[in-house]
């Protein structure tokens, strides 16, 4: 089992800690100041601390100072970056993995910007013909987990509007991950009575999760089943 804490858009956690038993895994699904990533990594010391970015993240950046890509930040200290690409984590390097885990990440949203704080069409069809080369010429079969920003459209998530709308070409690049667990960030939990999350045993076709401003749960990386263990009130 892997213990997950997801986390994107506000600082529920700092200003209203709590005590996980466990976190195995940190996930940002963005729009989260460097502040607030390094006082999670502090205080529950997970193993894997993996980002991408949101909208909002550019007013980090100063100084000539550019986001990377699948490697460590040092804006974001101690957050393994991924603007928009597939990592892999060995199961020879966790103990709490049973065999290797890709994470999959694309950063932004959907509108006119700087890249990847915001992404365009292009660009999203740019990142689905990588993974179309991946699967063509590696051992490459897909993700286990997703990250973005914006939310998805599964035809699930029945909320939002302008560029909080769920994106039809963000959710087609499942057709090739084949993602068992998506998590998004963007649309605010506290603003929507709709329903932000939805699993696989509730007829989902995937486990699709909202982690603002915080998701603890735990992950049966064989199954995908997820069992949620404490949300933000």
């Amino acid at each position: 089992m892997i213990y997950i804490l997801a986390v994107s858009d506000e600082t529920a956690l700092y200003d209203t800690p709590v005590d996980f038993p466990q976190v195995d895994m940190l996930l940002s699904c963005g729009d989260l100041a460097p502040y607030y990533l390094s006082f999670l990594v502090d205080r529950y010391m997970p193993a894997v601390r993996i980002m991408i970015h949101g909208n909002h993240d550019g007013a980090y950046f100063t100084d000539g100072q550019q986001p990377v890509n699948l490697q460590y930040s040092e804006v974001f200290s101690g957050m393994f970056s991924i603007v928009n690409g597939i990592h892999v984590l060995s199961f020879e390097d966790y103990d709490f993995l049973d065999e290797d885990l890709t994470i999959g990440g694309f950063s932004g949203i959907s509108a006119y910007g700087d890249q990847p704080f915001y992404h365009s069409d292009f660009s999203l069809s740019q990142f689905k013909a990588k993974l179309m080369l991946k699967k063509s010429f590696s051992s490459f079969s897909g993700a286990d987990i997703m990250l973005s920003h914006a939310p998805p459209d599964f035809g699930l998530i029945t909320c939002g509007e302008g560029d909080h709308r769920p994106s039809e070409k963000l959710a087609a690049l499942n057709e090739l991950l084949g993602a068992k667990l998506w998590l998004y960030g963007h649309i605010h939990r506290r603003y929507t009575s709709s329903d932000l999350d939805f699993l696989t045993r509730n007829g989902a076709p995937l486990n699709l999760i909202n982690a603002c401003p915080f998701q603890y749960f735990s992950y049966d990386q064989k199954t995908g089943d997820i069992d949620f263990l404490h949300a933000a009130e």
